[in-house]
């Protein structure tokens, strides 16, 4: 049997590559993949124009749609034909529906003023007492309230109110009544440092007026 001579530590055999060159010839293959292929990409030479796509004709075509003005002449003319052949029955309607609107819209108002006045005022009334105005706050009552109440006694009753801080007055409480053939009232309860502040506004359906006000410890 014939024995080959062996190979020597560190020599490669004939023909084979070394460890570095199948690392360098790796990293090569690598850089040639991550170049990008521009042979697929054709740049398109100057002057030459580029044929659209079927989104890009869309797009102008809306685009030349929105931008045309026939479409708001023609809507014009034909709201022109409609009230040239309608102006008798437009008119009519008018007649009609403009005091309609205006009527509506006086009850509204009218609703919303009666609605809010009376807590309104009484705000006003405890904003009076609390800057010490208690003149223009008396003027405030109702003539019933002043035949019951002078305005000295009134003025006492303020002071004595006036000892707590009545400027964040919270309201936890009102409403409205309309006794049949007694005018209107309304009935707030307030929260004060504390206490509790009822005051009764009254409306004999001529204007508001504060009726009575009433301080307790009790809720």
């Amino acid at each position: 049997m014939d024995l080959k001579t062996p190979t020597p530590l560190g020599e490669k055999k004939e023909g084979e590559k070394s460890i570095t060159e199948k690392i360098l010839e790796i990293d090569a293959q690598k850089r040639n993949e991550s170049k990008p292929n521009l042979s697929k990409f054709t740049l398109r030479k100057r002057g030459e124009k580029s044929t659209p796509t079927p989104i890009h004709h869309k797009k102008e075509k809306k685009k030349e749609e929105k931008i045309s003005p026939y479409s708001n002449l023609i809507l014009k003319e034909k709201i022109s034909i409609y009230i040239r052949n309608n102006k008798e029955k437009l008119i009519n309607i008018s007649l009609v529906a403009v005091p309609f609107l205006i009527l509506l819209i006086l009850i509204i108002v009218i609703f919303n003023y009666t609605r809010s006045e009376p807590y309104r005022l009484a705000s006003e009334f405890l904003n009076n007492i609390e800057e010490r105005d208690y003149k223009r706050a008396y003027e405030l009552t109702t003539e019933t309230f002043k035949t019951v109440n002078t305005f000295e006694d009134f003025k006492e009753d303020s002071e004595k109110l006036n000892t707590v801080d009545i400027s964040n007055p919270k309201v936890i409480k009102k409403r409205l009544e309309k006794p049949d053939g007694m005018g209107e009232y309304a009935y707030i309860k307030y929260r004060i440092s504390g206490y509790y502040v009822n005051i009764t506004v009254f409306n004999d359906d001529t204007k508001w007026g504060i009726h009575s006000i009433e301080i307790s410890n009790e809720k």
